[in-house]
């Protein structure tokens, strides 16, 4: 029997005018779609994909006006799905179905209408500079649509390119003010819905384009949904970026830096002086690949991996992954899951760009959860254990929290140790990437969110020991030579608990040419001097800079800033060893003039990615033996 949502779904979406049916052909419509089929009681088709067809087809049914239904298209779509041994034929599911066999009559009607005032609108639109950049993106979105391909990507782009040309489009056209208010996306579907027999590769592109104008005038746009970014640049950022940190990781450094944090905690079980908390800093230049390294442990150990930018909630760019989340929300998430297989999946699923826009709707509604909870429980919370002291603020907020998220993730670090058994680790990861976008205060102040953090992961090492917990550690990346003041000795801190600690070693051994494999050869000598070449060349994640300002964004990160000063020592250094390879003679007394000098160069070509940091002293000096990258 035809599943009943199917049924509602298609009564709905199949409801005509009254007075074109009379009552009793409505009820016989009525019957066939309520009746069972001797066929259908022989099908396989399990429960959850009747469930999943219904609810594709309730969405493309809802685009079509009520009279444009394609009736034939949805028979064959049905019969595709129901009967078995049917020709299949169908688009997939992630592109639009076109109205191809609607009601030709009143298509044709509405084409007409729309083809003579596009006819009479064509030749003010041509003379605007857009105009011509518009019709290419159209013609190569039919031309992905009539072979077949997803054509969401194209899609977004036109609408929000006509969103963007919108003044100049106005002008030839007022009717369209209204349209391109906001980007008309729904519109541009649903015109090429209705129109598919006109709008095709096969006719002239500037009445292609034109034509799907004048349905937009007849059309006001509707909102876009809130998840999905619709900035052409962003969305392509989005999409690079989702490509570049999908691409398989080659080399051992995950696996040495999982021996690092594991030796690491080994040492500090078996000595008496402790660091203040339990974790590694990572500090390395840029392109190195911290990041895509860190997240290669996931297949090891539970990951956590978070981003402090106040502006990461639509650009990819502007961090990778978006915005930190609570262990409230995660581990309310994991308790509903009943597998260890599944529990890890969804923190898998976490860490990963869609590739489709670059975006994860599910990661993003589980931050959006974070912060609304997160401000609810600050709103609800007295006055006095706001003021109260760190312990009692972290007494109140954090010891149940953490033990319901150590049950929860118990499971997982149970099932990779079982599915990893060559590398068993009992650490759960838990890692700030550019962590010192969450130092705000000033040297002399001490409250920021930096220590903050420092001195939760503090109380939290206090109560794995009190209930034998998961060892939470704490993963802090940095390109910035400022970060190296996490592993200074902290006796120049305040706290006396903090001045009897001992500092944490640094992990720096990223690795290099990690996509040396995927390099092409060379066939001229020219051809080493491509962009696309020397993206490869030492730094193998700047590939992932967007393409359209990777110059500009490869200057500004060598100098430090945009323009270039020759008063600046380290930016003319900077100049010279982009063509040059160069390296620093060391001066080893402090009681030289040079030794503080050389020092703060050194930081600054650090900040400049003109080094790979080989060590980071307990002092919080760094030793960069590499020359640099010409």
């Amino acid at each position: 029997m035809l599943p009943s949502s199917l049924r509602n779904n298609v009564i709905a979406a199949a409801a005509v005018n009254d007075n074109e049916l009379d009552q009793a052909q409505q009820e016989a419509y009525d019957d066939i779609l309520h009746a069972s089929y001797a066929a259908s009681s022989r099908t396989s088709i399990s429960p959850d994909r009747l469930i999943a067809f219904s609810s594709y087809l309730h969405g493309r049914i809802a685009a079509f006006s009520r009279t444009a239904l394609p009736l034939f298209g949805l028979l064959e779509l049905l019969q595709t799905f129901l009967v078995p041994g049917h020709d299949s034929t169908r688009l997939p599911l992630s592109l639009p179905t076109f109205a191809s066999h609607a009601d030709a009559s009143a298509s044709s009607r509405h084409a007409d209408r729309y083809a003579e005032q596009a006819n009479a609108w064509l030749h003010d639109l041509k003379q605007f500079g857009c105009w011509q950049m518009l019709v290419s993106m159209h013609s190569a979105m039919l031309s992905s649509v009539s072979l077949g391909h997803n054509a969401d990507m194209g899609f977004d782009f036109l609408a929000v390119t006509l969103h963007r040309c919108q003044s100049e489009l106005v002008r030839a056209v007022p009717q369209l003010a209204n349209s391109l208010i906001q980007s008309p996306l729904a519109a541009v579907k649903a015109a090429h819905t209705q129109f598919a027999g006109r709008l095709s590769v096969a006719n002239d592109p500037d009445a292609n384009l034109s034509l799907l104008l004048a349905y937009l005038a007849d059309h006001r746009s509707t909102p876009s949904p809130p998840h999905r970014h619709r900035d052409p640049e962003v969305l392509a950022t989005n999409v690079h970026l989702a490509e570049q940190f999908g691409r398989r990781y080659r080399g051992d450094a995950p696996l040495r830096f999982l021996d690092f944090a594991l030796e690491t905690n080994r040492k500090i079980d078996s000595e008496n002086e402790r660091p203040y908390y339990r974790g590694t800093p990572i500090v390395q230049s840029s392109g190195t690949g911290k990041t895509r390294m860190v997240l290669e442990l996931k297949q090891y150990a539970p990951l956590y991996i978070c981003f402090r930018k106040p502006d990461a909630n639509a650009n990819a760019k502007a961090g990778y992954p978006f915005p930190d989340s609570g262990f409230t929300t995660l581990a309310r998430a994991l308790s509903s899951l009943t597998t260890a297989q599944a529990k890890h999946a969804h923190l898998v699923e976490l860490h990963t760009l869609d590739r489709v826009g670059g975006v994860n709707d599910k990661r993003n509604q589980h931050f959006q959860d974070v912060s609304e909870s997160a401000q609810a429980l600050l709103a609800s919370t007295p006055p006095e254990i706001l003021k109260a002291s760190y312990q009692h603020v972290f007494d109140h907020f954090l010891v149940q929290p953490v033990l319901l998220l150590n049950e929860q993730l118990l499971d997982v670090s149970r099932y990779l140790a079982n599915c990893r058994r060559a590398h068993p680790c009992p650490l759960v990861f838990v890692a700030v990437d550019e962590c010192v976008e969450m130092n705000v205060g000033t040297p002399s102040n001490d409250q920021n969110q930096l220590h903050s953090l420092l001195r939760a992961w503090n109380y939290i090492g206090g109560l794995r020991d009190a209930h034998n917990l998961l060892q939470f550690w704490l993963v802090l990346l940095s390109t910035s030579s400022s970060a190296t003041h996490l592993v200074e000795h902290v006796s120049v801190r305040g706290s006396a608990r903090r001045q009897n600690s001992v500092p944490l070693p640094t992990f720096t051994a990223i690795g290099f040419d990690v996509f040396s494999e995927e390099r092409p050869s060379l066939n001229r000598a020219s051809e080493a001097s491509l962009a696309s070449q020397l993206v490869t060349y030492g730094r193998p994640l700047w590939s992932s800079l967007e393409r359209s300002d990777f110059w500009s964004n490869a200057v500004f990160k060598l100098q430090g800033s945009s323009s270039f000063s020759d008063q600046d020592r380290a930016q003319c250094f900077s100049v010279l060893a982009s063509r040059l390879s160069l390296g620093l003679v060391p001066v080893h007394s402090d009681r030289s003039f040079l030794f503080g000098e050389q020092k703060i160069l050194t930081d600054q070509l650090v900040d400049r990615h003109m080094r790979v940091l080989t060590s980071v002293t307990p002092e919080a000096g760094m030793h960069i033996n590499s020359p640099s990258e010409p």
